[in-house]
């Protein structure tokens, strides 16, 4: 099973309709504190921040400098890899050149996400995709910590 918290480099490739964001970033999650962070810096639309904090009842969403806050309703963070518990094997793909084992989860309404991982590091996320009815974000993983964060990692923007 995917751990609880982490620290991970990756790459983006948003695609919406007629929006295509390539980037880099970061990945951080400290479950059970009920924190997240991703920070993007995209080719031709800057950068990007989106901080959730549970503990506090609030998401934070940063682009380049204009700061929008909202409340969310309850301080429990819904686990992010649980859908792993019931995704299905559905065997090998190539991305970018190299094999994964491809493991996905379809929500219905146009909803599914998959996650690739090499074969002898299932614990690892390599691959993650999400797929919308007309959208699709794929992040790839370039370094996976499973030490627990900094709490620094997840203040809150002035």
């Amino acid at each position: 099973m995917i751990t609880l918290s982490n620290f991970a480099k990756v790459a983006v490739d948003f695609n919406a309709l007629h929006n295509h964001k390539l980037g880099d970033g970061l990945y951080v999650v400290d479950q059970p504190a009920g924190k997240a962070l991703e920070h993007y810096t995209f080719k031709n639309f800057g950068k990007y921040h989106f901080l959730q904090r549970f503990d506090l009842g609030k998401v934070y969403e940063i682009h380049d400098s204009h700061c929008e806050s909202r409340a969310i309703n309850g301080t429990h963070m819904r686990p992010l890899w649980n859908w792993l518990k019931t995704a299905q094997y559905e065997g090998q793909r190539d991305f970018k050149h190299r094999k994964f084992d491809i493991w996905g989860e379809d929500f219905g309404h146009g909803f599914k996400v998959e996650i690739g991982v090499f074969a002898n590091s299932i614990d690892r996320p390599a691959v993650l995709v999400q797929k919308f009815k007309s959208d699709e974000n794929v992040y790839e993983f370039f370094s996976w910590n499973t030490t627990k964060p900094a709490a620094s990692v997840f203040d809150v923007p002035a």
